[in-house]
């Protein structure tokens, strides 16, 4: 699903993509550790 959107978008948009999912990420691994910490 990803590679069909970069292929498709151009190189500016293809870069906002991968922001975009390094932030999602980011966000994920950081409420994922804030949830861990907070059940120990």
């Amino acid at each position: 699903m990803f590679i069909q959107l970069h292929l498709r978008g151009s190189a500016k948009e293809k870069a906002d993509d991968d922001i975009a999912c390094l932030f999602f990420f980011l966000c994920m691994v950081c409420w994922v550790g804030y949830s861990l910490l907070i059940s120990l």
